[in-house]
């Protein structure tokens, strides 16, 4: 229908007004950039108006290219694509090249265990593996390993699972970040808290813009409103700003996770 009642330059630049409302590395960017293909733009466009023109976005080339090369191309199964006839039929295989011959030497697309073995000599792998006898040979384990190296599965994580110290670091600055949203707006949280439960709830509710929280999650917090120490912790985290893609992931494990919720931020 848009193509049909406007023309491609007025599309294109309620396409652009999409691309500076978020930066690649928030959720809203893989959206934007989801409805410029469907409208049939090509990737060699989109990498014009979002890195290489001086009057386009010029956001950061690797980060262009990581979202690019997430959204679903037609080698994957589960694609979803609304409006096939316009979409490039690309596969994700296709669209790295087209990155690669349009950004160059600003991307780097190689997978890192690929890049590292790329970088590694014969002479380095016979240290590793004399390195690794002394180590097995003393009793000690060689390489840590954690139940969670990756927060996009934390939403599995029980209690005893290990979490990558990277993982661990991200949910502390998270919590740092909603010890610094209450400090800031005590009035706020005393305003919540003189709330009626149902109100509570209802602002929760409102509050709620950027994640699917499981219904059983819902109706456990509505169940146990009334707790102030979890109430105030789901308003905090609903007060976060989630735009960033990996905030974004840690709030949404945390709210459909109560193990998770209650051993790092209540």
């Amino acid at each position: 229908m848009l193509k049909e009642q406007f023309s491609d330059e007025v599309i294109m630049a309620d396409c652009i007004d999409d691309f500076r409302k978020d930066r690649p590395v928030e959720i809203g960017f893989g959206y934007s950039l989801e409805r410029f293909f469907n409208l049939g733009f090509s990737v060699e466009k989109a990498c014009d108006i979002c890195v290489l023109d001086q009057n386009g976005c010029q956001y950061d080339a690797q980060d262009f290219a990581e979202v690019t090369l997430s959204l679903n191309w037609n080698d994957q199964q589960d694609r979803e694509e609304p409006w096939d006839d316009l979409r490039p039929n690309h596969s994700t295989e296709e669209v790295a090249a087209i990155l690669e011959n349009k950004l160059g030497a600003r991307i780097d697309l190689t997978p890192p265990k690929e890049a590292e073995q790329k970088e590694k000599t014969e002479q380095d792998y016979v240290q590793e593996f004399l390195r690794d006898l002394l180590i097995k040979g003393a009793g000690e384990q060689v390489i840590p390993e954690y139940t969670f190296s990756n927060i996009d599965y934390l939403a599995f994580w029980k209690e005893g699972d290990s979490l990558h110290p990277n993982v661990e670091k991200r949910l502390q600055k998270l919590k740092d970040t909603t010890i610094e949203i209450r400090e800031n707006n005590k009035d706020t949280f005393d305003q919540f808290n003189e709330c009626s439960e149902y109100d509570r709830i209802k602002w929760l509710i409102s509050l709620n813009r950027y994640f699917l929280i499981r219904k059983d999650y819902w109706d456990y917090y509505n169940d146990n409103i009334n707790q102030t120490d979890l109430s105030n912790t789901l308003f905090n985290i609903l007060l976060v700003d989630a735009r960033e893609i990996y905030t974004n992931h840690l709030c949404r494990a945390l709210l459909n996770n109560r193990a998770l919720l209650e051993r790092f931020m209540i």
